[in-house]
């Protein structure tokens, strides 16, 4: 008998700085990629909002690492906000990749 054991080819998790916002006040969103080093694969374009209610104000950074299997774990962090009283969700973040010739979509979990 033989077990073939594979690890995860991509992970995409969403963060926030803290589980609560007053009006106004500012979180830090970060989308965590982890990808073995033969997966191609383009980070999510967030743009001015994520969704009606939540404001990106601006890109705060992004740090790449090569890890020693050869694979990455990037992190891009926002800052963002919101005026409107209510809770919020922060919808999936969506990295398209490659691997082995065939492209798919890895998604985070709503925050």
């Amino acid at each position: 008998m033989v077990i073939v054991l594979q690890a995860q080819i991509i992970s995409v998790q969403s963060r926030l700085s803290s589980d609560s916002l007053m009006i106004g006040d500012q979180l830090m969103l970060t989308i965590h990629v982890e990808a073995s080093g033969e997966v191609a694969f383009s980070m999510p374009l967030v743009a001015d909002t994520l969704s009606s209610e939540l404001e990106v104000l601006a890109p705060y950074g992004a740090d790449t690492t090569r890890i020693e299997d050869g694979g990455w774990v990037i992190d891009h962090s926002y800052i963002i906000t919101s005026f409107e009283p209510g809770t919020r969700m922060i919808p999936a973040q969506r990295v398209v990749y490659t691997y082995k010739s065939v492209t798919d979509t890895a998604l985070s979990m709503p925050l």
